[in-house]
């Protein structure tokens, strides 16, 4: 009934009216999808405007890992963002379009091996997310990479690379501005941010000086731009072109403070690259300004004629790398082990700690554990082995050759974009190979390579072509690209939670560590609610459990009415929990076995069996880092404490172990003062006088101002006797009364050798001393000290049970030994006096210095 009512209104035109209005639905739902299909590309475009715009610009300080972990996040945040738009716009336009660029296998081949190497990997978590403080390694932060990459190329244009170039040069001239500030010395931030506020917004000043030599070409071709045809806006041009020129002379003020943190060759590989196009007429910038690149280029080789000039008003900061023999070393060691995929992503830690010389123990930075090598090609020959490193060479050899082919064809074409950022990124390659370089310049090297090679591409007039995923093609593509969306859908939505959480968690970390009290309701308590809310990253567990031990150090300290024997035992408990927890997240992280290892000693100062887990410990740390003598010598000190209460062929025999430890340790470094020492003393209880003599001579030559090396070896002359022995442990005794002259058992010693020798009246003054530094509370002691001095004095003889007595009676401390017993939460960081120490020993077996005269 109701066809034949519709066929008999045909002809009073419903029929037409009819269909008219679902073409004009249609109309308005296409209409509708066009205009938020928009919105998404402007989200693309915001968002890659944001990356090149904050992402070297962006900190804040209040984290535990640092500037470049905040970096990380932020990279993060704005590519996920960007993913979803491009998406989200595919699928509501009906297609998705996926740029084919001439580096797709090369990536597609470096990602599946960083994949087999992530999956090998001695932590494979650490390798997926990235290391502590500095991520940019981890196989998450590779596949974000190329995913940025793949969201440039194929959403490429003339206007985005103007906006994203634009970003770039706001953010470097801001860099440059602030880093002439704090070079200077002036003082334009507020105090409270100023404590937080760094000289490098990059992360390190080497870092910076790779920067900087980054933006000289993107500046220059800046000004070209501006500059080029149209005659409109004539002092809007001038006004920019004069910024520009200010920033450009700027940076090279920059390159010449910073004259021992710049990569000198990096810098002249790229600016003569583009020099030299730019001579050629192969790239033809507007006359007017071509004296730029070449006025830049003299100026360069003039501030490496220069050298050095101290211009800066503050101290620059010592920083620290591998050599290269050194770096090579461990490569070619950790092939041995690892030869086709190497230790895994972000691992150099390890390799670094298990591989490197025993040469490098001649360094004041001995202690010092690497986690980045000097240059890419050694860092990733070792955590990605040879597959690795081949795909590497692939990628970089496939991106220059293909690039270098681009810009030199067609020479009517004006490549001014490709030519500035080309060099831009041979500046970032060349320097990469070189020196250590952090994850904010590898992100923003291939930032600006994704930027290089669309420009290339486009101004080459290179065909463009394209993946298409259809959902109008075929079910086949419908489908691909549904699935393709609601996975990335999915995962960002994931990513965000979870990135934000660990963002979240470092910041209480890092308030927990600005905490300028330790305490269970402040610094802890926030470092736990870093842990509940990222549970994966060892170093927070480590932190918590050496602040527990802190507490428990702290309490036993107390006087006995005020001690508190349960809480003792909740610290030291909690302490071990947490610091098992960390070692277990990084079983390969020397760092984390030694930090459980120091936690069990300390324990055992309470409980004597946690020193045989100590012990098993300290013996991980060792197979981890068998070069570092501190680990031989901590369990030659824990043997020895074993020892206590055996029988005496158990002890004889337990120091007989201990000797041969100690013993290991001055055979890793022949100039380890506590190991001689140490040694020396065990070979004194093993009744081997002369040789233990010999040792203790040896540690008070490496370190004449150590008190205890010098009293010590006084005391074994003083109990040789033989010839000469009094006059040279006199001597000794005296050396030691200049370095602290309040020093309890130097003194006593010296009165027993003067009563020994009966020179009664410096006897007499010795032990006089000795009396007046006693505290209150050591009336017996002071009692047997006035006997003796009265023996002295009615000529009677005093005997060795009397100075047994008297010896064991007086409470002396060291300060210096109780203090080792406390693990301070720093990590081992060398003294000031090391780090100029190690200014001399740069170029002779290990640490090379950014800027060794500071």
């Amino acid at each position: 009934m109701n066809k034949i009512l519709l066929g008999n209104n045909t002809k009073f035109g419903f029929k037409k009216d009819f269909s008219a209005g679902i073409d004009k639905t249609t109309e308005e739902k296409k209409g509708r999808s066009e205009m938020v299909a928009k919105v998404f590309d402007k989200a693309i475009t915001f968002s890659l405007f944001m990356i090149f715009l904050g992402f070297p610009l962006f900190f804040t300080g209040l984290g535990f890992q640092g500037m470049i972990f905040e970096k990380q996040i932020y990279f993060y945040f704005w590519s996920l963002l960007a993913l979803i738009a491009w998406s989200a716009k595919g699928v509501l336009a009906g297609k998705m379009k996926i740029r084919r660029t001439p580096l797709d296998i090369p990536i597609a081949f470096f990602w599946v091996v960083y994949l087999l190497a992530t999956i090998f990997s001695v932590d494979r978590w650490h390798s997926f997310w990235g290391f502590f403080e500095d991520p940019s390694r981890g196989f998450m932060s590779v596949t974000a990479v190329i995913a940025v990459y793949y969201v440039i190329l194929s959403n490429f244009n003339l206007k985005r690379l103007r906006l994203m170039l634009g970003a770039l040069v706001i953010s470097g001239s801001l860099i440059s501005i602030w880093t002439t500030l704090g070079v200077l010395g002036i003082q334009f931030l507020p105090g409270k941010i100023a404590s937080l506020a760094p000289l490098s917004l990059i992360g390190s000043v080497s870092g910076l000086g790779i920067f900087l030599g980054l933006m000289i070409p993107i500046l220059i071709i800046s000004i070209f731009k501006i500059n080029e045809n149209d005659e409109s806006k004539k002092a809007l041009k001038i006004v920019a072109t004069s910024l520009l020129l200010f920033i450009l002379a700027d940076n090279l003020f920059l390159l010449l403070s910073l004259y021992g943190f710049i990569s000198w060759i990096g810098i002249l590989v790229g600016i003569s690259f583009f020099v030299i196009y730019v001579l050629s007429r192969i790239v033809r910038p507007k006359e007017n300004f071509s004296w730029v690149p070449l006025l830049t280029f003299v100026l360069i080789m003039t501030i490496l004629m220069i050298g050095k000039v101290d211009i800066a008003r503050v101290n620059f900061p010592i920083e620290v790398s591998p050599s290269y023999k050194l770096s090579w070393d461990v490569a070619k060691e950790s092939l041995k082990n690892n030869f086709l995929l190497g230790s895994g992503p972000a691992t150099y830690g390890y390799d670094f700690s298990a591989f490197s010389s025993q040469d490098f123990n001649m360094n004041a930075f001995y202690q010092l554990r690497f986690y980045q090598g000097t240059g890419i090609f050694f860092e990733w020959l070792s955590t990605l082995g040879i597959v690795g490193m081949i795909a590497l060479v692939i990628l970089i050899l496939s991106f220059i050759s293909v690039s270098v082919y681009l810009i030199s064809k067609d020479r009517e074409k004006n490549k001014i974009y490709s030519l500035g950022l080309l060099s831009a990124v041979f500046i970032v390659l060349v320097s990469a190979f070189l020196v250590r370089v952090e994850g904010t310049i590898i992100i923003l090297g291939a930032l600006t390579g994704s930027l290089a090679l669309g420009a290339l591409l486009k101004e080459s007039g290179s065909e463009d072509s394209y993946v298409n995923l259809s959902l109008k093609a075929s079910p086949k593509f419908a489908l691909a690209i549904a699935f393709i969306f609601v996975v990335v859908s999915a995962g960002a939505a994931f990513l965000f939670a979870f990135i934000g959480k660990a963002y979240i968690a470092d910041l209480y970390a890092g308030s927990a560590i600005r905490e300028k009290e330790i305490s269970e309701e402040g610094s802890i308590k926030k470092m736990s609610e870093a842990i509940r809310l990222y549970n994966k990253e060892g170093r927070y567990y480590l932190r918590a459990g050496q602040e527990y031990m802190i507490l428990a150090n702290r309490e036993i300290l107390k006087g006995e009415e005020e001690r508190d024997i349960n809480k003792i035992q909740r610290y030291i408990n909690n302490s071990i929990s947490f610091s098992k927890k960390g070692a277990e997240l990084m079983k390969n992280d020397v760092l984390a076995v030694e930090v459980l290892a120091q936690t069990y000693e300390n324990a055992g100062l309470y409980v004597p069996s946690m020193l045989e887990l100590s012990e098993e410990q300290y013996g991980r740390a060792r197979d981890l880092e068998p070069r570092n003598p501190n680990f031989y010598f901590k369990l030659g000190q824990i043997k020895t404490k074993l020892a206590a209460g055996k029988s005496e062929e158990e002890i004889k025999q337990m120091l007989t172990e201990a000797k041969d430890l100690f013993q290991q340790s001055v055979d890793k470094k022949n100039n380890f003062a506590p190991g001689y020492y140490q040694l020396a003393l065990v070979k004194e209880a093993l009744e081997d006088q002369d040789q233990a003599i010999e040792d203790m001579a040896m540690a008070v030559k490496l370190d004449s101002n150590n008190i205890n090396y010098v009293f010590e070896l006084g005391r074994m002359y003083q109990r040789r006797e033989g010839e000469g022995d009094f006059e040279k442990a006199e001597s000794l005794f005296k050396k030691a009364l200049k370095i602290n002259d309040k020093e309890i058992n130097v003194l006593f010693n010296l009165g027993l050798l003067y009563d020994k020798s009966e020179d009664r009246n410096r006897a007499i003054e010795q032990y006089e001393k000795v009396i007046e530094l006693l505290p209150a509370e050591s009336e017996d002691s002071k009692e047997q000290l006035e006997r003796m001095i009265a023996n002295i004095r009615n000529g009677i003889e005093n005997n060795a049970e009397t100075v047994k007595e008297t010896i064991e009676e007086a409470p002396v401390v060291n300060e210096n030994e109780e203090a080792s017993n406390l693990i301070e939460p720093e990590m081992n960081q060398p003294s000031i006096e090391e780090a100029q120490e190690a200014s001399d020993l740069e170029n002779e077996s290990g640490g090379e210095q950014s800027n060794p005269n500071q």
